[in-house]
């Protein structure tokens, strides 16, 4: 049974609202002034509040301000009835933090109506945040229980590919589909890294910070595309900062976004196509760009790019491998770094996904 507050200075009023939503099977509370009400909701706190704006020792806004600015009563729906029905008057009360405003003299049925509106939106918001508690949880126990089982799957396979190019080179039908197993494997194990990165994140993923060279982080991650850009026929540059510097960050994170990034790029380019990694200094910020020729991005889709599981829904980028995780992950790990990462596109011309990152901590290096 849902508990109601009616804060209201005058008595008619109480034992108006107090009937009706009795009669209607709501448990109701009666304050007369904002400083009773303060008192009865740190007591038991209520599932909603109707509140009057002009009252004594304290007026209803002033109650409300009180309410929103403690995180254990800033959730309760606050709906006001006031004679005081000018355009300021409700503008007022929805700054500091009213749900809804009804005019006095009031009608019951709209009353109850805007009662029963507000106490199952509210319902629905509990749902909801239970509901994300669950599948955040549910992600992680999952995640982290299949990790073990597919590494020892790749394992094993790694093995077996290994068994049978010395023992039956004779047979490689038997290559090919093992190589199959690994890469499908492989792409779970991505999947089941992702989601527990997209997990990690939310509560704060640990970094181990170390100072480095910016030039032989990009130039170690941008060797590791060379063979698979140089497989698809695509021009692949790396162009480093004309003078390096070091810069403190957690290594394997930072190349996890550059990772993912020219992963990205190189599988939306087609053949004869373009992608370029490029580092420079920028009013304080280390800039590194991943630019390509490939399919791009719709307008529509470019705000929800970086949305957990989000996914462009063209034939083209559906065809290409995928989880929607990545950039939400590199999203992330750069904020936790104190920088930005950001994307612009045009369909049918390519992409450019810029990181940056502060150097507030940079040293030159001797050249």
């Amino acid at each position: 049974m849902s508990l109601i507050l009616i804060v209201d200075d005058t008595e008619d009023n109480r034992e108006v609202l107090a009937g009706m939503l009795t009669a209607k099977g709501y448990q109701t509370q009666i304050a007369v002034d904002g400083m009773d009400a303060l008192d009865m909701v740190e007591k038991q706190l209520p599932d909603l509040i109707l509140l009057d704006v002009g009252m004594p020792r304290m007026n209803g806004y002033q109650v409300a301000r009180h309410l929103k600015d403690d995180e254990h009563t800033c959730h309760i729906p606050i709906i006001f009835i006031s004679s005081q029905t000018g355009v300021e008057d409700k503008v007022k009360a929805f700054e500091v933090g009213g749900v809804d405003f009804i005019n006095k003299p009031f009608q019951l049925l709209e009353v109850l109506a805007r009662v029963e509106s507000q106490l199952m939106m509210a319902r629905q918001r509990k749902e909801i945040q239970a509901l994300s508690a669950h599948k955040d949880e549910l992600i992680r126990i999952v995640s982290h229980d299949l990790q073990n089982p597919i590494g020892i799957i790749s394992g094993y396979v790694h093995l077996l590919i290994e068994e049978i190019q010395i023992a039956a080179p004779e047979a490689p039908h038997l290559l090919s589909w093992l190589e199959t197993v690994s890469h499908t494997s492989d792409y779970m194990f991505s999947i089941v890294e992702n989601l527990l990165d997209v997990a990690r994140i939310e509560h704060g993923l640990p970094l181990l910070f170390k100072v480095i060279s910016v030039n032989e982080l990009l130039e170690e991650t941008f060797r590791s595309f060379q063979l698979m850009a140089y497989e698809k026929g695509i021009q692949f540059e790396f162009v480093p900062l004309v003078d390096d510097v070091q810069i403190e960050v957690d290594k394997s994170r930072i190349q996890q976004v550059i990772h993912n990034l020219l992963s990205n790029s190189i599988k939306y380019t087609p053949l004869d196509g373009h992608v370029s990694l490029v580092a420079h200094i920028d009013d304080g910020l280390l800039v590194i760009d991943v630019t390509d020729t490939g399919l791009g991005i719709p307008e529509s889709d470019l705000p929800h790019i970086f949305e957990q599981f989000y996914r462009i829904n063209t034939i083209e980028h559906r065809e290409a491998k995928g989880t929607g995780l990545g950039l939400t992950v590199a999203k992330g790990i750069i904020d936790q770094h104190g920088g930005h990462i950001d994307v612009s596109s045009r369909v049918g011309q390519g992409s450019v996904f810029s990181v940056s990152l502060p150097l507030d901590r940079q040293a030159v290096l001797s050249q």
